[in-house]
């Protein structure tokens, strides 16, 4: 299925090549705000119910995402394909002299895109644009319980998920031309529709519940991206 959208936005992209004007290759990277709301209520319900104190280490900070791109760019216009590879993660631990307790999650996604600017501002050496980006992401998370009291290790589980949803990302663009480099600030929000939730990597059937809400636990990739941008111009 991953390999169907990409496809189909690889052949919308080509279709428009006949009319480019100029050809860019870009990078961008920032830090993104991540929602997760769904794997914060399990942690919730993990703390609540083990019968040790635990507390939360990490839970789910911003984190960098990269985004590669190539683009065709007008006087006052650009559309483009690009990729972005964002992670993000939470601990749940305890430990004493008598062993140790961590309970880990770990997720990442791969958010292939297209995307489209106007520009709403424009000077000899400077652009400021708006853009949106429109994408299916790709997320995978790993999940991990290890215990061990007094040397002997009593649980060290792992289990993989995975799920396909979609995305859109509006946001604001300042770019200043150097020569034939254009570096940029940038700043957006991005928004995940779509209702798949985490399911077994070995079975589509098998979906990951929150107890504390009996409900399936989706990816939550909402939240702010805000980074600097390199692209160069053909």
């Amino acid at each position: 299925m991953q390999k169907k959208y990409f496809l189909t936005i690889l052949l919308v992209f080509t279709a428009i090549c006949g009319y480019s004007q100029k050809f860019g290759v870009g990078f961008q990277t920032g830090l993104g705000t991540y929602s997760m709301s769904g794997l914060e209520s399990f942690n919730s319900y993990v703390i609540q119910n083990l019968p040790i104190k635990t507390q939360l280490v990490s839970d789910f900070p911003a984190y960098w995402y990269f985004r590669p791109s190539i683009s065709l760019n007008y006087e006052r216009f650009g559309i483009g394909l690009l990729s972005t590879f964002q992670s993000t993660g939470s601990r749940v631990s305890a430990k004493d002299y008598s062993g140790e307790y961590r309970f880990d999650f770990g997720v990442k996604s791969h958010n292939p895109g297209i995307f489209g600017e106007v520009a709403l501002m424009t000077k000899p050496k400077m652009q400021l644009t708006f853009s949106s980006i429109v994408g299916i992401s790709l997320s995978k998370l790993k999940m991990a319980e290890y215990t061990v009291i007094y040397d002997e290790v009593l649980t060290n589980e792992k289990y993989d998920f995975k799920a396909l949803n979609y995305y859109v990302e509006p946001g604001f663009n300042f770019y200043y031309r150097v020569y034939f480099m254009i570096v940029g600030i940038n700043a957006g929000y991005s928004l995940q529709f779509g209702k798949q939730a985490y399911y077994s990597k070995n079975n589509k059937d098998y979906k990951f519940m929150c107890p504390q809400t009996n409900n399936p636990v989706k990816p939550d990739w909402n939240g702010f991206r805000v980074g600097l941008s390199f692209r160069y111009v053909l």
